[in-house]
């Protein structure tokens, strides 16, 4: 893996660290218990971590369109990295 490789990783596991002391920290301001989510039905939490994610990609990259646009600048990043770096390593 090289640089560039490792800094994306990195990224990913700083979000991915995020995301996971959202639902383990008790003591985080943004705690969130999925346990008592609609009887434990988390669509309603995964459905707005999606649309966080997407507000944040088209905030940075200036898009003023709908999701879908954003889902397409989502789906472009990932094809450029694979064709790039080949499949991502588990």
């Amino acid at each position: 893996m090289n640089e560039k490789q490792e800094k994306i990783f990195q990224h990913a596991a700083n979000v991915q660290s995020a995301i996971e002391d959202m639902l383990t920290n008790e003591d985080s301001d943004f705690y969130v218990n999925l346990a008592e989510e609609d009887d434990g039905d988390i669509t309603s939490f995964l459905t707005g971590m999606c649309i966080a994610h997407l507000q944040v990609l088209m905030k940075l990259c200036h898009i003023k369109g709908n999701y879908l646009d954003g889902i397409h600048i989502e789906n472009r990043l990932i094809v450029q990295y694979l064709m790039k770096y080949g499949e991502i390593e588990k």
